[in-house]
């Protein structure tokens, strides 16, 4: 399997996440604009010709497909930019960018963006390593679709969520997402069915729980020991997080 560094688990806070001064400043002057739990925040078929950054709460992207299902491409997060494509002003495919929750976002023309890149080096530096991040994400996707099993798929998609929205409390490390058994599963093309059963066998082994659409890793090595292959937790920014 593809081989990910992760920047570790970072505890949100209110407002952005990142450490990207430069970004922070230039999206300061947009004003914030808070949508609601399911509410669309963008189409690529509106031409977006604007980049989003998020404040806070999480934007999830997904497509369609013709028989009307839904598929999850990726959860982003507070101080996380979309849509990427914007910057490369070629046309996306059909996908949706909706709050998952309740979620404040500002937004920028993408001329404005990269006008200010030409011009400002650490801007264009710190956008450059956001990119990058995010492109990571990606990456992971891939990674966790080439497991052969629901099984090994779902525990890799935990571990990953946890490496990105990960909190350690006293029970063990929780996943600060609220997720339900069917995106979850659409993330990784399998049923909501076959998740929820694989869900029950974790939490009968007592490895997680799944509670008001939250799951909390009550045993983050035996979690990782389940893959064929285990992450490597120091990689993914998981050991420091360990329970």
């Amino acid at each position: 399997m593809i081989g990910i560094i992760r920047a570790g688990v970072v505890p949100r806070v209110n407002g952005y996440s990142m450490n990207n001064q430069a970004l922070q400043n230039l999206f300061s002057v947009a004003k914030p604009t808070q949508y609601s739990a399911g509410e669309i925040i963008a189409r690529a078929e509106d031409d977006l010709k604007s980049i989003y950054l998020i404040e806070s709460g999480f934007v999830r992207v997904y497509s369609i497909n013709s028989r009307n299902e839904e598929y999850l491409h990726i959860i982003y997060k507070s101080g996380e930019l979309f849509p990427l494509m914007s910057l490369t002003a070629k046309k996306q495919r059909g996908v949706f960018y909706e709050a998952l929750d309740t979620a404040v976002v500002r937004r920028l023309p993408v001329d404005d963006l990269l006008h200010q890149m030409k011009t400002d080096a650490q801007l264009a530096y710190e956008l450059t390593m956001q990119i990058m991040e995010q492109f990571n994400v990606y990456i992971d996707r891939v990674d966790n679709l080439e497991y052969k099993f629901g099984r090994e798929r779902l525990v890799y998609r935990i571990l990953a969520l946890a490496s990105r929205f990960g909190r350690k409390n006293a029970r063990g490390l929780s996943i600060d997402l609220p997720i339900t058994q069917k995106v979850l599963g659409s993330s990784i093309n399998l049923s909501r069915e076959t998740v929820a059963r694989e869900l029950r066998r974790l939490e009968d082994r007592g490895l997680v729980t799944y509670e008001d659409r939250k799951i909390l890793i009550l045993d983050l090595e035996a979690l990782a020991a389940e893959l064929k292959d285990p992450i490597n937790q120091d990689l993914w920014g998981l050991r420091k997080a360990g329970v």
